[in-house]
């Protein structure tokens, strides 16, 4: 084949790919607008006092927006698509777990009178912040309805909103095990249901009423008190491992010298009441109880 019939050839597909491809790069002014950041505060997160959780929770919330705008503008194929809106899921769900550390901060907020976006917990209530900020999400959204920040209801929203979006993120579903596709309709599905999350939040969540519980959960001073938790960690050949209680205060040490004589093979998860105290090293289970399976936490 001649040079000539050969660069005609490779011209003809270049031809065709710009034909096909091209008119979705092709940049065109949207239409609508982003709300400023001010809006954002007062439609979905009046409940909260002006911090730099709030504020980030709006510049999240604003960057989805813009990121659905550019979408729309370029319209890519869906390749580029399914990697697109993976980005937005990511983003919604640390939206929704960083709804639950700006809850519970909530009461320890001190504001900035000249910067909306500067409040933060004081320095007063850094074991306090340091506590919550540490929590996993579930772990979190389990204890604002211990806290009574979140009724029943809301809980069970909490965790469809954590299970849903962890499971869209990963390529292979978490739970079918199933590769899938995101186009914008199914994607518009999820992010209207992430919306009407955040509506519910705004319209059931106490945010306010749990000051004096998180304090005494994160600073036990009462040695006779009871906690319910599980299991975290646990190191046979070393025979000690670490309990999340619900109603307590951050990692809990305790050591195989705690078991009842009853007890043994245990496992991660393992449900338990146990009382506490606080040592240089942090907290330590001083008398724990293993309990049996099927029991739940009142």
């Amino acid at each position: 084949m001649s040079e000539e019939k050969t660069l005609g050839i490779i011209q003809e597909g270049l031809d065709q790919y710009y034909s096909r491809f091209f008119p979705q790069f092709s940049l065109k002014l949207p239409r609508g607008k982003i709300s400023k950041i001010d809006e954002y505060r007062d439609y979905y997160f009046p409940y909260l006092k002006d911090s730099v959780y709030k504020s980030n929770l709006c510049y999240l919330i604003q960057l989805l927006d813009y990121q659905i705008l550019i979408y729309k503008t370029f319209r890519p194929g869906l390749s580029l698509a399914n990697s697109f809106f993976y980005q937005q899921v990511i983003t919604m769900g640390i939206i929704a777990e960083a709804v639950c550390t700006a809850l519970l901060l909530n009461p320890f907020i001190t504001t900035e009178s000249k910067d909306r976006s500067l409040g933060s917990a004081s320095e007063e209530y850094r074991a306090v912040s340091d506590y919550v900020v540490k929590n996993n999400f579930s772990d979190s959204i389990r204890l604002m309805k211990y806290l009574n920040i979140i009724d029943s209801e809301l809980e069970d929203i909490f965790q469809k909103v954590r299970k849903d979006l962890r499971n869209l993120v990963h390529i292979q579903n978490w739970e079918d095990r199933i590769y899938q596709s995101m186009d914008y309709p199914f994607f518009e599905k999820h992010l209207a249901s992430f919306k009407n999350f955040l509506m519910a939040v705004k319209e059931k969540a106490r945010p306010d009423a749990h000051r004096e519980a998180l304090i005494a959960m994160v600073a036990p001073e009462d040695p006779d008190k009871e906690y319910y938790g599980q299991v975290s960690e646990f190191f046979p050949e070393k025979g000690y491992g670490f309990v999340s209680a619900v109603n307590g205060p951050g990692k809990i040490f305790f050591h195989i010298s705690f078991f009842q004589p009853t007890v043994s093979n245990v496992r991660k998860k393992d449900k338990v009441l146990l009382q506490i105290k606080k040592t240089e090293k942090g907290y330590e289970a001083s008398r724990i109880q293993f309990l049996r399976e099927r029991e739940s936490k009142p």
